[in-house]
């Protein structure tokens, strides 16, 4: 294994799986890229229905909060993952960007570049979504987002699940931004360290990147 490294990268996560693959893409750069975490390998975590086995488990950091105050003074667990993938390999896959208002209000208190429209052509490069908006949504970037299906509904009740899921259904990123959306791909988890995979296969090849 290498000894020397241009770069090191903390936490093989959302970011850190990412970051690293896109380091490689200097010419001659080494990067190791450094997870506390075990690797992905458990069929719980490529299993969309299986998310919530998760926590609490081997993969899990285990945090919790202070007690709430709304909650009658009781803690609630904080998921962290400790796997590679980070947490989007346990999570429950549900995409959820920041409000555009918020990052106007951010440039407005003086951030400068955190503006909506800044935001959002960094969120359009970053995405590969179909059937959508491209005012909003952008295709061609390693996230692949995919709308997910409504719940199956009891007999009988079908038509408050169909409102329901509905409701849901609306672009969360599009101009109302509401809903949610799923990160799946071949109705499997589709999470970072699959796309560290396919990003850094290069650079694996080349020696450029190591891992821990």
């Amino acid at each position: 294994m290498m000894s020397d490294f241009d770069y090191i990268v903390v936490g093989a996560g959302s970011a850190g799986a990412v970051v690293a693959a896109r380091l490689t893409e200097i010419p001659d750069t080494r990067v190791l890229l450094l997870e506390a975490g075990k690797d992905d390998a458990a069929e719980q975590i490529h299993d969309p229905t299986a998310w919530f086995t998760l926590i609490g488990g081997e993969h899990d950091w285990g945090y919790t909060t202070v007690p709430q105050p709304g909650l009658a003074g009781h803690p609630q667990a904080a998921a962290r993952g400790k796997v590679l993938g980070g947490s989007s390999s346990i999570n429950a896959m549900t995409y959820v960007r920041g409000h555009l208002g918020t990052f106007d209000a951010w440039a407005a208190d003086g951030c400068t570049g955190w503006d909506a429209a800044s935001a959002l052509e960094i969120f359009r490069a970053i995405e590969h979504t179909e059937g959508r908006d491209r005012r909003f949504r952008g295709t061609g970037g390693p996230l692949r987002l995919n709308r997910g299906r409504p719940p199956a509904a009891r007999p009988g009740r079908r038509g408050a699940a169909d409102r329901r899921w509905t409701d849901h259904a609306v672009d969360r990123h599009g101009p109302h931004q509401r809903g949610l959306r799923h990160d799946r791909r071949d109705g499997r988890r589709a999470g970072p360290r699959r796309r560290l995979r396919r990003l850094a296969t290069p650079a694996h090849h080349r020696g450029a990147i190591a891992g821990e």
